[in-house]
């Protein structure tokens, strides 16, 4: 008798050939024979998770887990999905598809020259430049998105416009940078987004002491009431803003 195996997340950095799964910051690996691990060490009855972390730069990795996916997890199960930006778009078509109940997207951005060293730039894709792909998110019944935005990141105002139009229906969103632009998001989407019950914005220093004072005129219009918190630490500030 088997006994299924809960387990909070799993990372795509698991090499088919080599047997394991990389989960948290341990190895959990599986001994079967070659000619038996794809029907018994891959079998979607014998554990559980509800996170998938897709690796950035190897496609072959990630081909060959979507490949054999069905026998790896259940994924009405999975409800978290962090992927880095841009990726693979037939990728991104595929797991959407496939994850029925995902209501967390964690999107990682990284630099250009990163990805341009790395991957074919041809074959990738921003989430949030394609209409299709947000609508397949709202469908499934995405709540929250968290964003971590790069050093080199300069579109971080028509970022927040594209939330707004494209994904219009967040409840939560969790943004980390430390560019200058910053400041003007949290506005953009207060005012956009109807549904938004948290915001968290990470950013560099004496940013939420700025921000907050940027924001006191809009409290006092806006037509949905909030309340600002900012927490200092000596690298960074974070502003908390519920409604």
């Amino acid at each position: 008798m088997f006994i299924p195996i809960y387990i909070k997340m799993l990372s795509m950095g698991i090499y088919i050939n080599r047997q394991f799964f990389l989960i948290k910051n341990f190895f959990f690996t599986f001994r079967q024979s070659r000619s038996t691990y794809n029907r018994r060490a891959f079998n979607s009855q014998l554990f559980r998770c509800d996170k998938i972390i897709m690796i950035e730069n190897d496609d072959q990795i990630n081909d060959k887990f979507l490949s054999l996916s069905p026998n790896i997890i259940s994924w009405h199960q999975i409800t978290s999905l962090k992927i880095v930006q841009p990726f693979n778009s037939t990728y991104l078509r595929v797991l959407f598809s496939q994850a029925s109940n995902l209501s967390t997207l964690e999107l990682h951005y990284r630099s250009q020259y990163d990805y341009k060293i790395d991957r074919k730039e041809e074959n990738l894709m921003y989430l949030l430049n394609d209409a299709s792909l947000c609508n397949m998110l709202m469908s499934k019944g995405l709540r929250q998105l968290n964003l971590f935005f790069t050093s080199d990141q300069s579109n971080l105002i028509n970022i927040a416009y594209l939330i707004v139009e494209r994904l219009p229906h967040l409840q939560v969103i969790d943004l980390t940078s430390i560019t200058c632009e910053l400041t003007e998001i949290p506005p953009i989407l207060i005012k956009g987004l109807s549904k938004l019950n948290f915001l968290t914005f990470i950013g560099p220093y004496l940013f939420g002491e700025v921000c907050d004072e940027e924001l006191r005129d809009l409290k006092n219009s806006n037509n949905r009431p909030f309340r600002t918190k900012t927490v200092n630490t000596i690298h960074e500030d974070t502003l908390f803003i519920w409604f």
